[in-house]
């Protein structure tokens, strides 16, 4: 075997040659036009370099050591890089006792129990959903909400049924009575820390309380603000454990992080690593650096939706695949149906084998921090910690967390965010496949579950104005006739955008053959059968055919003339629809001239 070296013949390419090609390809404009604002402030750039970032020798850490941002261990697990962890909501469709023994049977690893809008979970019930489970291998993940009290002492009977020693208890008590006040717009409930520390001293494997910033960004919350929040909570809790003398290291053992994966696949890997790089800062202040956060991250509701379902599946795929990269410890991944009224087996099962490919498919589990060494990445997660450390102080200066909940400041923090993100989603700015993008007709939507929470921050899902005008389009299946002027090769890309638009609201377009002879066009428009028509074709059509077309259009008593491109001024056209229009106005116009919702 040879052993020279691999040759390259290819010239290095420096950052000024790369500069000169950019200012050719950019014809003088300037080179932050290829920056990326996003909603609450983070600025993404077309290419990172080594020069984008200054990095200390010790300001990465090495994984398991501190400050943790590479991750919180140094020996990757490959056969389980994360817990897989179902979530169940007691009284849901598809959230029984069945559904728990064959997620447990098909991979799933940890059992996540949402009791946040549970009115009452007693022993009894918690028997009866969990009949077969051991809990001494199988960590129950509790979401208790306001049940904090009552999950201890459901958790202890179930332990005591199954007679699982103090050693072998496997739990995440996750007690957040900060996030739950958040979620349900109440007051905050008083929550004992020395008998929940009491409770859980010789459970060295139960953690206690969670610092969760998922409600947050369920409201609308940037990745920075989810991050400075997660922060603020948790030092609202190392304040009440100071008061109670509960040792610091006690409190970090027994403290866990909660956030989202979105869809954002960047952003959640910097937000994961970011959040151990936080958490570090706030516990070196206590002298405290051996301990590493545990990390729960959950796939985000917040851009699911009811219509074309299955579109779900890629925005979990992507999201679980973000957080599995930045390090989280347990991962939940909602079914694809998640945000509808039931789950079924299927669903279920595509969610647990969403976890099961990535991490047999992928070798996630062994390599230690898969990003580090990216700069994008590593300027990304040194950003996002730099703005949520920020935001942090501020909510400090407020008063803390709590105080600036019942303030109504983290709302007054959130709004803008949540409403420039939603404009950048009409607007199409922001695509969502299947809703705002591509949308499946044939696909009936789903019934839409009860948003979660209550108040100023309850849980704001961004497709939800699109899947009301889908359901309320769904039962008559109105439609629009295409009017396609001169050749296919002319109208066809204007025929497919105005197809697709008018679909977003549940109308389902029917395209006319095209070429120049009105009279056909606008017989074509009478045994279509719709009420509406749109023209589409060329900019060089339009200005031959539009006027004449349009009239020809009203006699035959369409009640609304749209036209795709924007605004000309034509005699006859009601609305032009274009990219960059506000889709949500234009499909409400269209609803009210249906007569649809009235």
């Amino acid at each position: 075997m040879s052993d020279q070296l691999l040759k390259s013949d290819f010239e290095p390419y420096s950052d000024a040659r790369w500069l000169e090609a950019v200012d050719s390809a950019l014809k003088g404009a300037a080179l932050d036009t290829l920056n990326s604002l996003e909603p609450g402030g983070m600025t993404r750039q077309p290419l990172y370099r080594e020069t984008d970032l200054e990095m200390a020798d010790n300001n990465s850490g090495m994984p398991g050591l501190f400050p943790f941002m590479r991750g919180s261990s140094n020996a990757p697990t490959p056969y389980l890089p994360w817990h897989i962890a179902q979530r169940f909501v007691p009284n849901r469709k598809g959230s029984d006792n069945r559904a728990i023994l064959m997620d447990l049977a098909g991979g799933v690893s940890a059992v996540a129990i949402d009791l946040t809008n549970t009115a009452s979970f007693d022993h009894e019930q918690a028997q009866k959903l969990l009949s077969g489970v051991l809990l001494d291998i199988a960590p129950i993940s509790l979401m208790p909400g306001t049940h904090i009290h009552d999950a201890m002492d459901i958790m202890e009977g179930l332990w005591r049924d199954q007679k699982v020693t103090n050693t072998d208890c496997k739990a995440y008590l996750n007690a957040d009575p900060i996030g739950t006040s958040a979620q349900n717009g109440k007051p905050q409930i008083d929550l004992d820390l020395k008998h929940l520390f009491a409770w859980g001293a010789e459970r060295e494997n139960v953690t206690l309380l969670c610092a969760s910033g998922q409600m947050y960004h369920l409201a609308g919350a940037s990745e920075a603000q989810e991050l400075g929040m997660i922060i603020a909570t948790l030092v609202d809790y190392l304040r009440a454990a100071q008061k109670d003398d509960i040792a610091i290291e006690l409190l970090a053992q027994k403290t866990t992080l909660a956030l989202s994966a979105e869809t954002d696949f960047f952003a959640t890997i910097a937000k994961i690593r970011a959040a151990r790089l936080l958490w570090s800062q706030v516990f070196e202040q206590f002298g405290v650096k051996t301990i590493a956060p545990i990390i729960f991250a959950e796939t985000s509701e917040r851009c699911f939706s009811t219509v074309d379902p299955w579109a779900n599946i890629l925005r979990a795929t992507i999201a679980t695949l973000a957080a599995g990269i930045g390090g989280a410890n347990l991962i939940t991944v909602a079914p694809c149906t998640s945000v509808s009224e039931g789950d079924n087996d299927l669903t279920r099962r595509v969610a647990r084998n969403t976890h099961i490919i990535l991490q047999e498919e992928s070798h996630i589990g062994k390599v230690m921090d898969p990003a580090g060494g990216a700069w994008y990445i590593e300027k990304l997660t040194r950003d996002l910690a730099s703005q949520a450390w920020s935001i942090f102080q501020e909510i400090e200066r407020q008063g803390g967390m709590a105080v600036a909940l019942s303030s109504g400041y983290i709302e007054k923090l959130i709004a803008p965010i949540r409403v420039e993100r939603q404009d950048k989603v009409n607007l199409r700015n922001i695509a969502m496949i299947g809703v705002s993008e591509f949308p499946n007709l044939e696909e009936a939507p789903l019934k839409a579950r009860t948003p979660k929470g209550e108040g100023p921050l309850s849980e704001k899902r961004l497709a939800v104005t699109i899947e009301q005008l889908r359901q309320i389009a769904e039962p008559s299946k109105p439609s629009v006739f295409l009017a396609a002027i001169g050749t296919p090769a002319r109208a066809t890309p204007r025929v497919n955008f105005a197809a697709n638009l008018y679909a977003i609201s549940g109308v389902h377009g029917i395209a006319g053959q095209g070429g120049e002879d009105i009279g056909t066009i606008v017989s074509d428009f009478k045994k279509s059968g719709a009420k509406i028509a749109c023209l589409c074709a060329s900019d060089s059509d339009y200005e031959t055919h539009a006027v004449a077309l349009a009239q020809g259009l009203l006699d035959a008593g369409a009640t609304h003339i749209a036209l795709a491109g924007k605004d000309r001024k034509i005699d006859g056209i009601d609305d032009y629809c274009f990219a960059g229009c506000d889709i949500i106005t234009f499909a409400t116009k269209i609803h009210n001239k249906l007569g649809l919702g009235v």
